[in-house]
């Protein structure tokens, strides 16, 4: 029985990894194909707008999407920590740049 579950967590690894890297291959691929058609001569960039955006991110977005998971959890009798919660708001973020949002 132990052979059998670290041969799926071995499965379950192997998979995870392909999946990682056939994902940055396709997005890679795609940049070097059509990195010739961003217009880089129209692009500004402003860096106060970016520190900004990410104290925005970082100050508001994910704090309040915690909890709001945490008001979410709690209406349905569950207790979870409000760490926990920033924990599953910041990573359910990742997936939604995953390519065909397959870890959303």
């Amino acid at each position: 029985m132990a052979d059998r579950s670290r041969l799926w967590r071995l499965v379950r690894l192997t998979l995870g990894i392909a999946i990682a890297v056939l994902a940055l291959y396709f997005l890679i691929s795609r940049l070097v194909r059509d990195w010739r058609l961003i217009p880089f001569h129209e692009l500004r960039f402003k860096p106060g707008y970016l520190i900004l955006s990410y104290l925005i991110l970082l100050g508001l977005h994910f704090p309040l999407g915690a909890l709001t998971w945490r008001i979410l959890l709690r209406a349905m009798a569950e207790t979870v920590s409000w760490g926990k919660c920033l924990a599953i708001i910041t990573v359910t973020q990742i997936g939604k740049y995953a390519p065909g949002k397959v870890w959303f």
